[in-house]
């Protein structure tokens, strides 16, 4: 101590000079500050340097300033700054198991212990722990699983940090682990769920004391947060890996039956084409022989005979149309690029005497080319075309346009429009479903499918179509299609 009041600040710091040291105390002179408090390395006798923490204060300066310092040696601090900065560095890069393992590595070798493991709560009554991470003897080890009662754990569990610096076995005689380690020290702190309850431990473990030096209890409090959250994140990904399986199976089970329900329309299609069509023919062919055979056959009779035909043409139509209408939910027909203008021609010859018949004119702009199916692109021309003309009004000539834009996405628009009766919009979106109608068949003819087959033939060509229209002021019909299709072959 005699030897200590001799020595000037000079003494304990060599590089400052006079002009540091006052340049230092200024503020205190000044009466700026009441306290200085900063940190700097000391020499030893020995000529070895170690860090300090100096408090530095003023009491008087009557005559000649005296100066009280505080000199603090914070070796150990700085020590266990190093050592979690050590451990930072070594597991920042890593996540998932890797972290896990990369911690209790870190964890062992900056401490100087033997083991560390990461264990979490499992069993139906979380009675158990199973590992995640376990370093032993200088080397990462396989996982394991243990009853936590009866050992130091079941003292976190309570306390949530729990420090024993020796005699761990004769504490907890039931351990049989602490045993078969060899285990003398313990220090284990909690590790918590999004709950706040608690879900595993975080546990360092040495055959012989391990140095509180370094504060082992904060730097293993520093990171049981950050296991907690990788924790937490492993039990997200089992819930996900568990939703995306469950998904997987529920798709595979829709994807069947919608293979089985596309089978029973594929089936319906058969009957509908065979067993149902042959009757209908007969009974028409009956009718007609009927007739034939007896010419003298009252008006009344010669109604009721051309009714039973009427009905059985509308029937045949009506298994026409959803015999198309199936085949639209069960073929797979191949994508090719074709001429929009070639197809609304071919239809147009196909319609040629409907337009005649009902003095309709139809105007067509240069529309695009794009990948679709013809027989179904087609088809849904006709089926418009066809709409526009039935729909017409009362002593004025049908007129129908057909024009498309295209857009800087891919994506082109053709309108059909007309100068029909038109509709109310409120049953815009009713007209494209089954046997959907707005007028009857006394007024107009038709089935009622028409308008489904071009919305089906629509979505299979990941499309959209819509229509607006007044009462009395025509409709337009527009449908969009990408110019280039998803995949070549098309499947629902």
């Amino acid at each position: 101590m005699k030897e200590l009041m001799c020595l000037t600040p000079l003494d304990f710091k060599p590089e400052y000079t006079l002009e540091t040291f006052e340049k230092l105390i200024k503020p205190l002179r000044l009466k700026k500050v009441p306290i200085i408090v900063f940190e700097t390395m000391h020499k030893r006798k020995d000529g070895t340097l170690y860090p300090v923490s100096i408090r530095l204060q003023l009491m008087h300066e009557e005559f000649d300033p005296v100066f009280v310092a505080v000199i603090e040696d914070i070796s150990e601090r700085k020590h266990a700054d190093a050592v979690l900065k050590q451990i930072v560095v070594g597991t920042s890069a890593a996540i998932g198991d890797d972290f896990l393992k990369s911690l209790v590595k870190n964890l062992a070798t900056s401490l100087d212990v033997k083991y560390a493991f990461i264990g979490e709560l499992t069993g139906d009554q979380w009675e158990r722990v199973t590992t995640r991470a376990v370093w032993a003897n200088g080397a990462l080890a396989e996982n394991f699983e243990y009853d936590w009662k009866g050992t130091p754990c079941e003292n976190v569990m309570v306390d949530n940090i729990c420090y024993y610096p020796n005699n761990a076995q004769a504490l907890f005689p039931q351990d049989l682990l602490l045993v078969e380690m060899g285990v003398e020290s313990y220090l284990g702190v909690a590790l918590y769920d999004n709950e706040k309850k608690i879900g595993g431990f975080l546990v360092v473990l040495h055959d012989e004391e391990i140095s509180e030096g370094m504060d082992p209890k904060a730097i293993l409090q520093v990171f049981a947060n950050r296991v907690e959250a990788e924790l937490e994140r492993r039990k997200a990904e089992r819930k996900l890996e568990k939703y995306l399986g469950d998904l997987e199976r529920l798709v595979s089970e829709r994807t069947a039956a919608l293979e089985k329900s596309n089978q029973n329309l594929s089936d319906f299609a058969f009957i509908a084409a065979h067993d149902l069509q042959e009757p209908l023919r007969k009974v028409t062919m009956f009718g007609n022989m009927l007739k034939k055979s007896n010419q003298d056959l009252d008006e009344k009779s010669c109604d009721c005979i051309d009714r039973m035909q009427s009905a059985i043409t509308r029937m045949q139509s009506l298994i026409d149309d959803l015999l198309v209408y199936s085949k639209l939910s069960t073929q797979d027909l191949p994508y090719v690029k074709i001429d929009l203008n070639r197809i609304v021609e071919n239809t147009l010859t196909d319609l040629e005497t409907q337009i005649h018949q009902a003095r309709g004119t139809i105007n067509v702009d240069k529309l695009p080319d794009l990948e679709a199916n013809p027989v179904q692109m087609h088809q849904l021309f006709q089926n418009l075309i066809s709409n526009a003309l039935k729909y017409r009004k009362e002593d004025v000539d049908p007129v129908i346009n057909i024009s498309s834009r295209s857009n800087d996405n891919g994506v082109v628009t053709i309108s059909v429009e007309d100068n029909g009766i038109g509709f109310d919009e409120k049953y815009k979106d009713r007209i494209f479903q089954l046997f959907q109608r707005l007028h009857g068949n006394n007024a107009y003819g038709g089935t009622g499918i028409g308008l489904a087959i071009c919305k089906k033939i629509i979505d299979r060509h990941h499309g959209t179509i819509t229509v607006n229209s007044t009462p009395g002021g025509g409709a337009i019909f527009k449908f969009s299609l990408p110019e280039m299709q998803a995949r070549n072959v098309e499947g629902n």
